[in-house]
């Protein structure tokens, strides 16, 4: 009997299943890197847009943004605020819901910028995916802080009354008839 016939078949055969085995564990492998990477990725927040309507520092410290969302699609769960004050930053982040055109006020209190003298102020939405995990998109405005108005330096003319004590003037006063 020719034993070293059957050995080349024997090898041959295992070469055979070894390269099936292979295919086999680098397709599980490859399905599930695509499987995972493919949850993370959505449109869903490519379209979401904020608007800062308002950045107003208020006489207490404390700031106050007024934000709008504008159309898009996607499932907005949170805002993440980056307050600067041109060389050190905060991030805060706040729960939100934001509807189409919805818009909502945020404030925050000295004790939430720690001490920070904010300058500018940067708007993020956090984005829920049907993974179940948030995302933070890119920042899509930033505003500039406005101090408070100070009322004392508020001049008011009223052009009406001026303009009316001049016409007065102007017009001759009826004479009594004789």
């Amino acid at each position: 009997m020719n034993k070293k016939g059957v050995s080349e078949v024997v090898v041959g055969l295992f070469l055979i299943l070894m390269a099936f085995v292979s295919v086999a564990i680098v397709s599980t492998v490859i399905s599930n890197i695509i499987q995972t990477k493919s949850e993370e990725v959505s449109l869903e927040g490519f379209f979401v847009d904020l608007n800062l309507q308002s950045a107003q520092l208020q006489n207490d410290g404390s700031v106050s943004l007024k934000v709008k969302r504008d159309q898009g699609n996607g499932e907005m769960t949170g805002i993440k605020f980056v307050f600067s004050d041109g060389e050190n930053s905060k991030v805060i982040e706040k729960k939100a819901n934001l509807g189409e055109f919805e818009e909502n006020t945020y404030v925050f209190t000295q004790d939430e910028l720690n001490g920070l003298d904010a300058k500018t102020v940067s708007v993020a939405p956090v984005i829920g995916q049907v993974s179940g995990r948030e995302e933070t998109k890119s920042i899509v405005e930033t505003e500039k802080i406005f101090e408070p108005a100070n009322n004392e330096n508020i001049i008011v003319i009223n052009f009406a009354t001026i303009s009316q004590e001049e016409n007065q003037e102007k017009v001759p006063k009826a004479q009594p008839a004789s």
